[in-house]
């Protein structure tokens, strides 16, 4: 399975790291980096829709 390499967000100043999970095929993690507790995964998050791209 081809997995996507991770995504940086930043949201309100907070920065996360979308990561998908080759074991679970749709999932997503998000690991809070700019946080206190870098490297603390948050809930995963199922999406089963088209795979979403970072607009230039």
């Amino acid at each position: 399975m081809d997995v996507p390499e991770p995504v940086l967000l930043t949201v309100d100043d907070e920065t996360f790291r979308a990561r998908a999970d080759p074991d679970q095929p749709g999932a997503r993690h998000l690991d809070w980096v700019s946080g206190p507790n870098d490297g603390v995964e948050s809930t995963g998050v199922v999406y089963d829709g088209p795979v979403l791209s970072v607009a230039s």
